[in-house]
């Protein structure tokens, strides 16, 4: 009898893995705009419109991932035919011819395996690319938020509204926290996403080096070799 092969490709949908994009605060974003021209530190602009890029397509990502874990699955699929079609010979087929059958299905089916489990590594990489976009956009929201709070007290109000002087120093520090806080956000998003582009080239290298199932010898479809039980 054939055994089996115990490694399985595990089906790894991309949902399972997905988290939703925080909502823009439009109310965040003027506040810090209203703290920008108070105290003329055009660089809270630019940090704005950094963080609004951020939030990037991480459903096209995944989208791709997915093709990634159906080419897996689809290969792995092909396992439990091999199984069943060797296995069902196994009670009336002996001999040399059938030992090399034996051999010849096993080493197919881990090539299965091996290989399913080698196009899931690159679903596993761009579902992770896609975390992260998503966490830095969030992040990004949630320091713009953050920066809004800190300047709206220290304004004296908006247009008719202004009823004091606005407390500059106050803002000014919140903006630089901010703008230093988004840069530092996405320097670590382009690193990872380089490096993602680094790590996909070299598995795009790899894929080149899949193994081939192997053939069937001569001697297997020589009857002369064949005894049947």
């Amino acid at each position: 009898m054939v055994p089996k092969p115990k490694v399985k490709v595990p089906t790894i949908g991309g949902s399972r893995l997905r988290i939703s994009a925080k909502l823009w605060s439009g109310k965040s974003e003027n506040i810090i705009r209203s703290g920008v021209f108070a105290v003329n530190a055009m660089g809270g602009l630019q940090a704005l419109h950094t963080a609004k890029s951020m939030k990037g397509d991480a459903n096209a990502v995944i989208a791709v991932a997915e093709k990634w874990r159906q080419a897996a699955q689809n290969i792995n699929d092909c396992e439990n035919p091999l199984f069943i079609s060797s296995n069902s010979l196994a009670a009336d087929w002996a001999g040399s011819a059938y030992v090399a059958f034996d051999k010849l299905m096993t080493r197919n089916m881990q090539v299965v395996s091996g290989n399913a489990t080698a196009l899931l590594a690159a679903e596993m990489a761009l579902l992770d690319l896609s975390v992260q976009v998503t966490n830095a956009y969030n992040s990004a929201v949630d320091l713009t938020t953050l920066a809004a709070s800190r300047i709206q007290p220290a304004l004296g109000g908006i247009g008719i509204t202004k009823t004091k002087s606005d407390d500059k120093p106050t803002i000014l520090s919140a903006l630089t926290d901010y703008v230093n806080a988004i840069n530092e956000a996405d320097t670590k998003l382009r690193a990872a996403i380089n490096s993602q582009k680094v790590g996909l080239a070299k598995f795009a290298n790899s894929l080149t080096k899949l193994n081939v199932p192997a053939e069937m010898s001569s001697g297997i479809e020589n009857p002369k070799h064949w005894n049947y039980q």
